[in-house]
């Protein structure tokens, strides 16, 4: 079978799908796909983004590895 979309692998019916009616050249993108996804699963439209939202809003402060990596070899 050959998929209309390579991200999500719809049947045409996602909104980031050229040939599906609620495609918009401006507005489509991956979470489009996302929702898609969620959708076919069984799942409630947007529960992705909101689990991420929920994952990114910790108290920790994130340093990088490169930031750590340059206080070990730095002079100061």
């Amino acid at each position: 079978m050959k998929y209309l979309c390579e991200i999500c692998k719809d049947d045409g019916r996602c909104k980031n799908n050229e040939t599906s009616k609620e495609y918009d050249d401006f507005y489509s993108d991956y979470w489009d796909c996302v929702e898609y996804i969620e959708v076919s699963e069984g799942k409630q439209k947007g529960t992705t983004m909101l689990e991420w939202i929920q994952r990114s809003n910790t108290n920790e402060k994130y340093i990088s590895s490169f930031c750590k990596w340059s206080k070990s070899v730095s002079n100061g």
